[in-house]
């Protein structure tokens, strides 16, 4: 004879595993697609000239969408990448993969006006115990009637005494003693720490002609390493290519590891295609929330810092209404019946947010795997090949 107690509860169990299977049916259709997949190629396709945000994985991954990325820009378009170090994005890794680059070299000096040369020679004023060797040093260069460039800085020789030779070989005496009086002792000191830094700006700047602009209509990539991530040499360079941008030339613009704030980074501006990627996007100053996100593709790749991606996750992904089944079990006895002991199981369903992708995803992506979603709403994993 068939338990009575166990009819019910088989009958019950059977209400509960159909419940749990519609709500987690409901669940999985509003959470990431884990099993949607694309190539890079397909990928880059669907995302036609719209903007691009890359997080987290190593310089290789990111290097290979980057490249892949600006190798599709349209002819007559500008192709320019500024990098913190990133050894893919250099040229000659590039041409190793088929796609035409070269170094954006030049003067940085060249064309600027004496504030900006000021503010490059001394990291917009933070070097503040340079600030007076620099500004003496670009005013004995203007007597000298000497181009204002990295290399006429240097060839002068502010260490040795060969300037002051030729400020009294070439200059007005009264003007050549004013500037030497100047140059006192506390000059001579920081003369050191001043070539120092000279050297790293040429190191920065390579060799190149005096014109800022790299050419533009070619099927090059100009790439160009930000040594040390410095802000000022970086910000320089993005406002050239603004000024070129607001006299109605296009760009496709690639900037990977570099931490700074500027238009071209934070707003869209016609003519401008953006690429922009970061071992994390969340460290970024202002965070994600400071980047246009509007009709743009994001990717994101394996982050190791759990807060970071938890926060991208709800800035690109979002959340979602997330339905939870609860089980409550009790017993009741009765003095007489059939049943003498009566079991009541109940259940209730609670909705609470969740994220559709979750953190730990981000945090265990194995390599060349990524996250990523396109304007045109499609989202699912990337596989990269390398």
């Amino acid at each position: 004879m068939i338990d009575p107690k166990n009819c019910l509860s088989a009958l019950f169990s059977s209400r509960q595993h159909y419940l749990n299977r519609t709500i987690q049916a409901n669940n999985q259709m509003h959470t990431f697609p884990l099993r949607t997949t694309l190539l890079p190629e397909k990928y880059l396709e669907r995302l036609g000239s719209c903007p691009l945000l890359i997080s987290g994985g190593t310089e290789e991954e990111r290097g290979v969408i980057l490249g892949d990325a600006l190798s599709r820009a349209p002819a007559g378009t500008r192709r320019v990448v500024l990098h913190g170090g990133n050894r893919t994005l250099k040229p000659g890794v590039l041409n190793r993969k088929g796609l035409s680059a070269a170094a954006w070299t030049w003067d940085l000096l060249a064309g600027m006006t004496p504030v900006q040369q000021l503010a490059m020679l001394t990291e917009d004023g933070r070097d503040r115990e340079l600030v007076p060797f620099w500004a003496l040093a670009l005013e004995i260069c203007r007597t000298l009637g000497e181009p204002i460039t990295l290399d006429s800085l240097a060839g002068l020789d502010w260490l040795g005494g060969s300037w002051q030779l030729r400020l009294f070989r070439e200059v007005e005496r009264n003007t050549a003693l004013d500037l030497l009086r100047r140059y006192d002792a506390g000059m001579a000191t920081r003369a050191a720490q001043a070539a120092a830094r000279l050297e790293v700006l040429r190191r920065a700047s390579g060799s190149g002609p005096a014109s800022g602009l790299p050419a533009a209509g070619s099927a090059t990539i100009w790439s160009a390493e930000i040594h040390g991530g410095s802000e000022a040499l970086a910000r320089h360079r993005l406002d050239l290519l603004l000024d070129g941008v607001e006299r109605g030339e296009s760009l496709v613009l690639a900037v990977d590891g570099l931490t700074l704030r500027h238009p071209l980074l934070e707003r869209p501006i016609p003519g401008v295609r953006l690429l922009r990627s970061a071992p994390d996007l969340f460290a970024l100053p202002g965070g994600p929330e400071a980047l246009p996100v509007q009709g743009c593709g994001v990717v994101l790749l394996r982050h190791t810092a759990y807060g970071s991606a938890e926060r991208l996750s709800a800035h690109f992904f979002g959340t979602y209404e997330c339905l939870v089944t609860e089980t409550s079990t009790g017993y009741q006895k009765r003095s007489a019946g059939l049943l003498p002991e009566v079991r009541n199981i109940g259940m209730s369903v609670r909705r609470q947010r969740e994220l559709r992708l979750a953190p730990r995803i981000l945090t265990m992506l194995p390599a060349g795997t990524a996250c990523a979603a396109l304007p045109d709403g499609w989202e699912g994993l990337l596989r990269l090949e390398f």
